[in-house]
């Protein structure tokens, strides 16, 4: 599928909850992009989102798969539907966005990388990889100033209340997956690019609330196949409330640790020869999920 120049790319989003806006703000936002179509089962949650971004309200899942005017298929849904959506979407000759987790286990994978119509046209959304504190961290590593990697530490640090868990499928394990696949995967993702793949791991989960089955702290040291140590901590037991989200990287020549509420902001850094300075940056993206839909419109 080739974008002719000047057609703007178009986007069908399925599930309009709690992430749905802000894929529909980057797509509304971005001059190459129009959301042609949503689909929610909630009716009228559905109508409700299509009024708001002007777009049409689809009455069923098909209808929006068979769509032709739709190139790309954003999954806003629960997370034990995302692989069977996938696939859907990918059958139906459209690209497939997905919310994260991409899939739930190894087999679910399989299934999709098996999959005769996969054909690199399966995205899942890791905006973090984005933000511009991030963007620098990248930049020190593969220009050398930073040195070779020899540590890095990710911190997870939330509160998730009775109702976050108990009011939907979050409190599932079977649908939600676990505390590493919702509130721990872009530290898991930041670290696998800084580190590359992982060797031995080292684990202790700790599930401290009865009313459900979902672990509420994760601890890991991690030895990657090159020799870099890691360690992971992820919890939604911090005390009422949210407390950081944080990558901290050491290496032959200096150190920097990012944090923030997105892994937003530079925190502490020491660089080798490096003179003193605060780097701030102007928050170009308020909502991450923008230049992650750039990108997709790019490739």
């Amino acid at each position: 599928m080739k974008n002719s120049p000047g057609r703007k790319i178009s986007y069908g989003i399925i599930g309009c909850g709690s992430v749905f806006a802000k894929h529909a703000e980057a797509i509304r936002k971005n001059k190459e992009s129009k959301l042609k179509a949503v689909f929610d089962i909630d009716r009228t949650r559905c109508e409700a989102a299509a009024f708001e971004y002007g777009c049409e309200a689809k009455t069923g899942l098909s209808s929006m798969l068979a769509d032709k005017a739709i190139d790309a298929i954003i999954i806003c849904t629960p997370h034990d539907t995302h692989k069977d959506l996938v696939l859907k979407a990918i059958r139906a000759g459209k690209y497939a966005i997905c919310e994260k987790p991409l899939c739930l286990n190894s087999k679910e994978g399989k299934a999709i990388l098996g999959s005769r119509h996969y054909d690199k046209n399966v995205f899942t959304v890791f905006q973090a990889r984005f933000d511009p504190a991030i963007l620098f961290l990248f930049e020190l590593i593969e220009s050398g100033k930073l040195g070779k990697v020899r540590l890095c530490a990710v911190n997870v640090r939330k509160y998730r209340d009775r109702a976050y868990f108990q009011d939907d499928w979050h409190g599932s394990m079977k649908r939600h997956g676990g505390l590493l696949f919702n509130q721990g995967i872009h530290a898991l993702d930041l670290m696998r690019l800084v580190c590359g793949e992982p060797g031995k791991i080292f684990a202790f989960s700790r599930n401290l609330r009865a009313f459900k089955d979902i672990e509420d702290m994760f601890l890991a040291v991690v030895e990657f196949k090159n020799g870099v140590l890691g360690s992971v901590e992820v919890t939604t037991y911090a005390k009422n409330k949210d407390f950081e989200n944080s990558i901290f990287v050491i290496g032959d020549r200096g150190s920097i640790k990012i944090g923030g509420h997105t892994f937003d902001k530079i925190e502490q850094m020491s660089l080798k020869n490096d003179k003193p300075a605060v780097r701030k940056f102007s928050k170009q993206y308020l909502n991450g999920h923008e230049p992650f839909i750039a990108a997709v419109n790019d490739y």
